[in-house]
């Protein structure tokens, strides 16, 4: 239940940050179905992958394969935008 409640929060938090970054119409639907779709993709392959993970290499593994590429993301933001940001 709180798991949930959790999703639900960051999901309508990540929509509403999405609605102010981009607020010409025809930028805001491609930005909001992109978010959507990449949800939608999640859901579906990401329980596979998992499973073939888990059965191959044990548990530890999907979560390792989490891990970096949340580590990936990180990098390539800092890349992108600094370490800080900055605002004028």
């Amino acid at each position: 239940m709180f798991v949930d409640l959790n999703d639900n929060s960051f999901w309508s938090l990540g929509l509403g940050l999405l609605a102010t970054r981009y607020t010409d119409d025809a930028e805001r639907g491609k930005a909001m179905s992109l978010a959507m779709s990449g949800l939608a993709f999640g859901v579906v392959v990401g329980p596979p992958i998992g499973g073939v993970l888990y059965q191959l290499w044990g548990k530890t593994i999907p979560f390792l394969c989490i891990c970096g590429l949340i580590l990936f993301g990180v990098c390539r933001y800092i890349e992108f935008y600094g370490f800080f940001i900055h605002r004028s």
